[in-house]
């Protein structure tokens, strides 16, 4: 099932957002990407847990916009495979860590997270009927760079919590028990079994610590990832279940010790049996650390090819989700370069690290499907050469009354490009449009928004406002700063024309830095009225492109901070429509009854009164519709 927005823009017009179910193949070299459109990853903190209760793991990913991904398991025998079911699921700002488990013994998930009001400090939420509600901090603290964790260390049935600190010990706080169904902890004490973590160059930092049993003798072991450690330390349980005794004499400071882990730092570890075969396999997220920023490539799996009472993990990937990711800021671009009948796909970078000094890089993916079935090549990752700027973005159109796609490019110094195209898939720089340095990162769009039948440009900006520029000679390209199209509260704004309400008018998506996606509907006369509606928590630094990609529908990408992409399926719906026949009448209404009734799905057609919940409150709704 995919996951469905609604976002409705008057009482009885709407369009819902689904996640797309990997249906569009990317190659990169040939080769297919698992999941290209998983979104990215910078910092990843991950957990395994069976949250659909279909006897497999699935994956909870929390990256630096501080929300929790969630993807769900549907692999097979053959290959792994997830989708992205919610990019922000629980609703829950999670900061830098969480921890989803049952804490209250009632057979259902709750989740622990950092707090957003004091980050050493734990937010616990109790599952309501698959709804999290907050309750209450819970009696523990931890320094706020830390990933803490959870683990019952002495087989009593519940959830004790321990955090690394800066000195290179673990502080433990041991669970007493529940309170109104709220775990209570005691603090114990800050040097744990007398740990103590000191890395290579005589320094610990941050750390990422993980109990599990690793040897198959019924106690937990502890794993480590430290700001100060390219690899992962694991100190070893050589008591029992109920009587930990860590061997600090003996910690391994390299693991795997076969093929050890090598990475910038601070390599955060979780384990799951990936592969179903009855043993535990191993994964590290790169948080990075004292050694650098791994923004790729910072997902590593081995698999456990021993058992679980002797485990012997083999390098797999670095890159497990194997999804498109340009490291930081994408920007996608869907259009149509070829004139081949189907839409290919460009993305601007903010910085490609291979070649100094740093500039930006357009990625060209060439559509080899068809209208129906998208087929993504990589192409080229230097799309109009590598002296671009940086925090590139890119949109095409008609210039110049050739019937021939020009390119417009922005970039980070505010700056506007102009490249004019040959007529052979080849471009040339025009000039950079006379007079133009913005607040900084300009995000080009293009569209006949004053209605005279050639192409307009608005920009957005770092400073939050949209720019328009009116096309003056229809011949040639020569644009006229007109006025401040739209003043917004918001950092940075990537502006995408797109006729949202089937009106025949360009209304405005627009991107944000932290605020998500902004709708301003076209009011005419150069006019935009912001719609006051809640969209879902995507990501930060957004960026939209809209085209169409297979089957007539409309889609839409979203570029991310997290260097990736979402493809979402944009439809259309009339609500109360239930027909489909293009009038609100009685017959509308009879099959809402029928609806309601028999406890369907939610639909959008039928969610009148935009509760999301179909009920006797819709069907007077839609009478009340009838009735006007």
């Amino acid at each position: 099932m995919n996951i469905i927005i609604f976002i409705f823009l008057s009482s009885l017009f709407s369009f819902q957002l689904l996640f797309d179910d990997n249906s569009i193949d990317v190659f990169h070299d040939s080769e297919l990407l698992n999941h290209p459109f998983s979104g990215g990853l910078n910092k990843p903190r991950v957990q395994w847990i069976d949250w659909d209760d279909d006897n497999d793991d699935d994956l909870f990913i929390l990256d630096q916009d501080g929300y929790i991904r969630y993807m769900e398991n549907i692999s097979t025998d053959d290959e792994f495979e997830f989708i992205i079911r919610n990019s922000n699921m629980f609703g829950i700002y999670a900061g830098g860590w969480f921890h989803i488990a049952d804490f209250d013994n009632d057979e259902d998930l709750d989740i622990v997270t950092q707090s957003q009001a004091n980050a050493q400090q734990a937010s616990y939420y109790v599952n309501n009927s698959g709804i999290m509600e907050y309750v209450e901090n819970l009696s523990v603290l931890s320094d706020p760079v830390m990933t803490p964790t959870f683990a019952d260390i002495d087989n009593d049935g519940d959830l004790d919590f321990f955090t690394g600190n800066y000195v290179g010990t673990v502080n433990f706080y041991e669970n007493i028990g529940l309170n109104q169904n709220v775990p209570q902890y005691t603090f114990i004490t800050n040097y744990w079994q007398e740990i103590s973590i000191i890395g290579p160059s005589l320094r610990h930092g941050a750390s990422a610590i993980k109990f599990i049993d690793l040897d198959g003798d019924f106690d937990l072991d502890l794993s480590w990832g430290d700001y100060f450690q390219q690899s992962m330390y694991i100190i070893w349980n050589i008591g029992t279940a109920s009587s930990p005794l860590m061997n600090i004499e003996n910690v391994t400071q390299q693991f795997p010790q076969n093929d050890p882990i090598l990475t910038t730092g601070q390599n955060m570890p979780s384990f799951t049996d990936i592969d179903g075969d009855g043993d535990l396999d191993l994964f590290a997220s790169v948080l990075s650390g004292a050694y650098g920023s791994q923004w790729i490539n910072n997902f590593i799996y081995y698999e456990n090819i021993g058992s679980a009472n002797s485990p012997y993990y083999e390098y797999r990937t670095d890159n497990f989700l194997d999804g498109i990711d340009v490291l930081l800021n994408s920007t996608p671009e869907i259009y149509d370069i070829d004139s081949d009948g189907d839409d290919d796909l460009f993305i601007g970078t903010m910085v490609d690290p291979s070649e100094n000094p740093w500039t930006g890089r357009i990625y060209f993916y060439r559509n080899l499907g068809d209208e129906n079935y998208p087929i993504f090549e990589l192409e080229t990752t230097e799309f109009l050469g590598t002296d671009l700027g940086t925090d590139l973005s890119i949109v095409f159109g008609d210039l110049n009354s050739d019937s021939l796609p020009d390119a417009v490019v922005g970039n980070a110094n505010g700056f506007i490009k102009i490249f004019i195209n040959n007529g052979d898939e080849s471009f040339s720089f025009l000039e950079d449009i006379p007079n133009v340095d913005l607040s900084g990162t300009s995000t080009p769009e293009l569209g006949d928004i004053d209605g005279d039948g050639d192409l307009d440009l608005i920009v957005g900006e770092s400073n939050g406002d949209i720019l328009y520029f009116e096309r003056i000679d229809s011949e040639n390209v020569e644009f006229s700063l007109q006025f401040n199209l739209i003043e917004t509260p918001y950092s940075y704004t990537a502006p995408e024309l797109f006729d949202i309400d089937n009106d025949q008018d360009l209304d405005l998506l627009i991107g944000t830095a932290f605020d998500g996606i902004k709708i301003y509907e076209n009011q005419g006369d150069l006019s935009f009225q912001m719609r006051d509606v809640e969209l879902d928590f995507y990501g930060t630094y957004i960026n939209l492109a809209e085209g169409t990609l297979y089957n007539g529908t409309s889609n839409i990408m979203l570029g991310l901070h997290t260097g990736g992409l979402y493809s979402l399926i944009f439809e259309l719906c009339n609500k109360g429509d239930l027909n489909q026949d293009g009038t609100l009448d009685v017959l509308d209404v009879l099959q809402l009854v029928n609806i309601v009734m028999d406890a369907h799905l939610l639909m959008c057609e039928s969610d009148i009164n935009s509760d999301d919940i179909i009920d006797i409150l819709d069907i007077i709704s839609l009478v009340f519709s009838i009735i006007e």
